[in-house]
């Protein structure tokens, strides 16, 4: 399991043997040995921005699990998926734009991001699961797109700051 790193808050680098058939590493983070799931995010003193690679379709579980010091992450155009817990705990994270092409907001994936202020959700996400944005304090506004057919339970939970939602009709929001 790779979040099996998560508390290692000295590491530094991981460097992962060429001939490894389901991993590689690139500049010191983990990903699918053919490049499209970020799996893990390696934090680096002083690093308060982060770009994925154009590669990345998908983002793991826990791959950005409470990495405090980031405050922009760029992800790639092709994004297709964020996974569950993939951003929890980014406590310097305070905007966050995605890619027309992210279709999937998994489980607590931006859950306890205290200092998420602004979400660009694109047209064509489907999916909000449970506690997607849990704890997002200071979270102030969201718009959820026309193309959005379920929100999960509890999916803005304790967004205490939220003083508007823009909810189209026609979609399934699940009973808390």
């Amino acid at each position: 399991e790779i979040s099996a790193f998560n508390e290692c808050i000295s590491l530094k680098n991981i460097e992962i043997d060429a001939d490894n058939k389901v991993y590689k590493a690139i500049d010191g983070n983990i990903y699918s040995k053919n490049g499209d799931i970020l799996i893990k995010y390696i934090p680096k003193l002083g690093e308060t921005k982060f770009k994925a690679p154009s590669t990345v379709s998908v983002i793991g579980n826990c791959a950005f699990y409470e990495c405090k010091e980031l405050k922009e992450i760029e992800l790639p155009e092709n994004l297709r998926t964020i996974e569950s817990l993939a951003f929890y705990g980014c406590k310097s994270l305070k905007s966050i734009s995605l890619p027309s092409s992210t279709s999937i907001i998994d489980f607590r994936a931006f859950a306890k991001c205290t200092a998420l202020e602004n979400v660009n959700l694109p047209n064509g996400l489907l999916l909000i699961d449970m506690e997607a944005f849990d704890g997002c304090i200071s979270l102030k506004s969201i718009v959820i797109p026309n193309s959005v057919m379920k929100i999960g339970t509890r999916a803005f939970n304790d967004c205490y700051s939220l003083e508007e939602a823009s909810v189209p009709g026609g979609m399934d929001i699940m009973e808390a």
